[in-house]
């Protein structure tokens, strides 16, 4: 047992250095090489998330309802995809001056060279998604930990996939 719980620390700590940025480059400008940006992938990391998500908790976690799986599922993901997204239209605004205009979430994005998935994404992603689909799902299961032992991994494997696919296609330069 504890064993298992070395192996489950290293390699969450593992995780999180990968999806970490180690690198700072002040004062430079970001440069898109690629015509890909991340949030041209985001229809289909959506789609594939959504798939592994609901996939786990049915199989892995037990629960035999898709119909309660499938809703909240979309939902807890739905939220946790916008809340980056808001979070960086919220810092661009603060960051250039506008005259009181709002930027487009275009506009947003084109002025946050970043990518979208990271250690911070992880987080939030855990802190939008795990409460809403344990606390609504935690009534069609007996095995409370196991279910949120599975919301955890899964979200933590679609984020890694994710910056994978996001750091193959999408690259670019200080």
């Amino acid at each position: 047992m504890k064993n298992k719980k070395k192996i489950i620390c290293l390699s969450s700590i593992l995780t999180l250095l990968c999806l970490s940025s180690i690198t700072a480059f002040a004062n430079s400008s970001w440069v898109w090489i690629s015509e890909t940006r991340p949030d041209d992938l985001l229809p289909f990391v959506i789609a594939g998330t959504l798939i592994i998500e609901i996939l786990a908790v049915r199989f892995a976690a037990g629960i035999k309802k898709l119909r309660k799986i499938i809703p909240v599922t979309v939902i807890a993901n739905l939220v946790s995809f916008v809340m980056p997204y808001f979070l960086v239209a919220v810092t661009v605004q603060m960051e250039y001056e506008t005259d009181g205009a709002l930027f487009t979430l275009e506009d947003t994005l084109e002025k946050w060279p970043t990518y979208t998935v990271g250690l911070s994404f992880l987080i939030m992603t855990l802190a939008c998604e795990m409460p809403i689909v344990y606390n609504v799902l935690k009534k069609e299961t007996d095995h409370h930990k196991k279910l949120a032992w599975v919301i955890i991994g899964s979200n933590i494997l679609t984020t890694v996939l994710t910056a994978i696919v996001e750091r193959t296609l999408c690259y670019g330069r200080w």
